[in-house]
C-alpha cells in the first residue's frame, strides 16, 4: 500500500482569505474524489466553515479547547470552526496590552 504525505502552506501564497479558501477547497475536493485521506490545518475561516457546513459523516473537525475564562487547555475538541484564532492572549503577553504603534 502506497502511503504519502503532502503539506500545503496556503498562507505563503499571499492570497486573501476568500481566494485562499477557494484554492484550498478545489485542491481538497480533487484529493477526496481520488480517495485520499486528508488531515488539514487552516486559519482560513471561510474554508473551514464551508467545509463544516457540507461535511460528510467521515469528516472530523477539531479546534483548540478554551475554558470560559479564555485560558488554554492545550487539548483538541470536536466542534464547529470558530472565527477567532485565540492569539489575543499571546499578543497581550508579548506586547503588554499595547494595541497600536
Amino acid at each position: 500500500m502506497l502511503r504519502a504525505e503532502l503539506a500545503f502552506s496556503v498562507g505563503c501564497l499571499n492570497l486573501h482569505d476568500r481566494e485562499g479558501s477557494r484554492l484550498a477547497r478545489d485542491i481538497l475536493r480533487a484529493l477526496v474524489e481520488h480517495g485520499v485521506r486528508i488531515v488539514f490545518v487552516t486559519h482560513l475561516f471561510d474554508l473551514a466553515h464551508s467545509l463544516y457546513d457540507e461535511a460528510a459523516e467521515s469528516t472530523l473537525f477539531l479546534r483548540a479547547e478554551r475554558l470560559a475564562d479564555g485560558s488554554r487547555t492545550f487539548r483538541l475538541t470536536t466542534g464547529e470552526p470558530q472565527l477567532s484564532s485565540h492569539g489575543e492572549d499571546i499578543y497581550h503577553r508579548v506586547f503588554g496590552g499595547v494595541r497600536s504603534l
